[in-house]
């Protein structure tokens, strides 16, 4: 097994929205989701409720971008292939 597909797979513009999809979603919203970070902003008004909304609207924004990001690859790739 080569690693040509994966060279290819890199230099495609979809690429970047793989890598920012899966930042938003193991990074962005973990910080985001953190609950020191929402007990300081919220002070005596904090409700888990809130944290986990935003958590999870981050979360699902990630998955959004990966989406797209394999949505356009294979759109690609389709284009590529003979029928």
């Amino acid at each position: 097994m080569s690693l040509s597909p994966l060279a290819a797979l890199v230099r495609t513009p979809p690429f970047a929205a793989l890598c920012y999809g899966m930042a938003i979603v193991m990074v962005f919203s973990r910080l985001y989701g953190n609950g020191a970070f929402w007990h300081a902003a919220m002070g005596e008004h904090f409700l888990r409720v809130a944290e986990n909304v935003a958590e999870e609207g981050i979360e699902l924004l990630g998955y959004g971008v990966l989406f797209g990001g394999c949505l356009g690859y294979y759109r690609r790739l389709r284009r590529e292939q003979p029928v």
